[in-house]
């Protein structure tokens, strides 16, 4: 039976309407909020993101427009839920949220047409980014954004100083995954697959390729099809439609395979792949597809896919930030460190406040430049305590905006940012 508070015009939402009204404003969630801890702000906390969205369903904000903001800067990394009596999920109430908001915008339909255009068709994807780089590469984003032309998308304005790599080559080199004589005992349950997220995609193919070269060497019939954004993009907008329709297209494309596991590079895209199931109401071929998903951390631990990694030629202490979408949302933190406790040459230090979020999360540190940078400082004080000289992470938003935090405090020379992957690649093709 539905709820008599809730707005008949928000019947489609009655479950997240239900779920939004398990807060009891305890207050336990903003001592984790990385938003409410550096704005100090009622609004900016889960408890009062929560009252907001329960007030726009109950039809109490006449204006969902005026919430827009309120909603739009949740990280949606998870840690209010961990620490929720009520285990209220906010990080994924907040999609529905952000649609609501954003519903009576002029530009959604056009916001809408676009995500489900460029996210599922990687080729036409590839031509924007592509485009964006090379003007960047000749300096006229510079000077757009110098005469202030680049205000009018913020994104793009905030990009020309948080992006420095621009590679105009997309996606790891594919023929690294060789094509070998496999003995008759290894049977098609050996047959894994990679989906290769945007982020890293676009932004680290050198990532990419790291990490094809290390599962090439696990010998366990590694395939790359290709295939289409996980969706995460199109559900941090409030665009969970087309997030369900790149969910179902990803479904598609890798069933042809019927893969035993589907190893992805990029922890945004893992922890948002591993949720297709709840995502998509349970659907049975859904979680099936969520059950195989793996990191490259958890498969090489699960598998014994790599089992002697040798000396690496980077040296010294080591610590390792966690995404949020692995670390928080599915507590998988285990793996990562297995493996850089047991990497020769390195001393792996443990960081306070591991799973505090960076401020990358996703296109986030695009779209908020200002509160994202207050998030990363905090990260970036953790950083230093460790004395570590490398931090590992398997994300390309926390490689992208840890990056950017060490060139403004001008580390550069003292610490360096790599993927998990680079640092195997490393090593395991030292040990050959």
């Amino acid at each position: 039976m539905s709820s008599p508070y809730l707005d008949p015009k928000f019947k489609e939402l009655e479950k997240e309407y239900n779920a939004v009204v398990q807060c009891n404003r305890c207050g336990f969630c903003e001592t984790v909020c990385p938003t409410y801890m550096v704005s100090g702000k009622e609004t900016l906390s889960p408890r009062g993101r929560n009252q907001a969205f329960r007030e726009l369903l109950e039809g109490k904000i006449k204006n969902p427009e005026n919430a827009s903001e309120i909603f739009s800067t949740c990280l949606t990394c998870h840690a209010c839920t961990n620490v929720c009596f009520s285990e209220v999920p906010v990080a994924k109430l907040m999609s529905s949220a952000r649609a609501c908001a954003q519903e009576k915008n002029n530009f959604y339909p056009l916001q809408q047409f676009l995500l489900s255009l460029f996210l599922s068709q990687r080729k036409l994807f590839s031509l924007i980014c592509w485009f964006l780089f090379l003007c960047k590469r000749l300096g006229i984003s510079k000077i757009l954004k110098q005469l202030k032309l680049l205000r009018f998308i913020p994104e793009l304005e905030a990009g020309e100083d948080i992006i420095l790599k621009t590679p105009l080559i997309f996606g790891g080199k594919k023929n690294v995954l060789k094509q070998r004589k496999q003995e008759p005992s290894l049977s098609k349950k050996m047959k894994n697959a990679y989906f290769s997220g945007c982020g890293i995609h676009y932004l680290y193919p050198k990532v990419s390729t790291a990490c094809l070269k290390v599962l090439n060497l696990s010998n366990l019939g590694i395939e790359s099809p290709n295939h289409s954004c996980c969706g995460l993009i199109a559900a941090s907008a409030g665009n969970l439609k087309i997030a369900k329709e790149l969910a179902k297209k990803n479904i598609k494309e890798f069933s042809r395979l019927n893969p035993n596991q589907i190893i992805v590079d990029d922890d945004s895209c893992c922890g948002f792949m591993k949720s297709y199931g709840e995502l998509l109401n349970q659907d049975p071929q859904a979680v099936q597809f969520s059950n195989k998903i793996k990191n490259i951390s958890e498969f090489i631990l699960e598998n014994e896919a790599i089992p002697q990694i040798g000396q690496t030629k980077t040296m010294g202490k080591v610590t390792y930030h966690d995404p949020c979408q692995m670390g928080n949302a599915h507590k998988s933190t285990d793996a990562p460190r297995k493996i850089l406790q047991n990497l020769k040459g390195l001393a792996f230090v443990e960081m306070d406040e591991s799973n505090w979020c960076c401020g990358g999360a996703g296109s986030y540190c695009l779209k908020h430049p200002s509160l994202a940078e207050d998030i990363l400082e905090r990260k970036l004080l953790n950083i230093e305590k460790t004395g570590a000289e490398i931090v590992i992470t398997q994300a390309s938003s926390c490689l992208l905006h840890l990056e950017y935090g060490i060139r403004k405090k001008g580390w550069q020379n003292k610490l360096k940012i790599m993927h998990l992957a680079e640092l195997l690649s490393d090593s395991i093709l030292q040990r050959l």
